[in-house]
């Protein structure tokens, strides 16, 4: 089953939806593992955020990332 939370994800949003039942979280944004420069010491953002709140599996990315690029990654991590 898809559960797909409101946009733009917050961090706070995800840490309070419960996510305990969900077995895989596949963030294609750009930098979804990358946290803001001001928290550089910091290792908080999306993915962890999705560990926290009890999915099993996050796949993220560190970088910045075409449309398209992200689409051909998505089709072929699901095939």
């Amino acid at each position: 089953m898809q559960r797909r939370l409101p946009l733009p994800p917050r961090l706070g949003t995800i840490l309070q939806s419960g996510l305990k039942e969900a077995d895989l979280a596949f963030l294609s944004a750009c930098q979804t593992s990358t946290a803001e420069k001001k928290l550089a010491d910091e290792v908080v953002h999306l993915a962890v955020g999705m560990l926290a709140a009890g999915c099993r599996r996050v796949v993220g990315t560190m970088w910045s990332i075409r449309d398209d690029a992200a689409q051909d990654l998505s089709t072929a991590f699901h095939m």
